[in-house]
């Protein structure tokens, strides 16, 4: 049930001022700087627009020497084991280490099989 509330509020095309309220709101607890949009924040008329927001150039530089990157903002909620033929679960689905890597990047050695 909580999963379907979550997922109206998401699609949900609110009234201006109710949608900002729940994107400042949200912001807030989750400390998302609102100055990184490439947009103005009270411009996104869902919270599914605002979650997949364009930030702006250079916001985020990424570290090209570092072994992981993330592309999202986020938390690690479940780390785990990653099986003999490099499979990981995360919720309950089964996914393949190299479905997280670009198609042409190799797994660094010391990531391959959650060694």
């Amino acid at each position: 049930k909580f999963s379907r509330v979550v997922g109206f509020v998401n699609e949900t095309q609110f009234p201006s001022g109710i949608q900002n309220r729940l994107i400042k709101t949200f912001a807030s607890l989750y400390g998302i700087n609102l100055e990184e949009c490439e947009r103005d924040w009270q411009q996104y008329t869902s919270m599914q627009e605002f979650f997949t927001r364009a930030l702006k150039a250079g916001a985020r530089p990424i570290d090209h020497q570092a072994a992981l990157v993330s592309p999202a903002d986020g938390v690690v909620l479940q780390c785990g084991v990653v099986g003999q033929e490099g499979e990981l679960c995360i919720k309950g689905v089964p996914y393949d280490e190299r479905e997280f890597v670009q198609e042409d990047a190799s797994i660094p050695a010391p990531l391959q099989r959650g060694t």
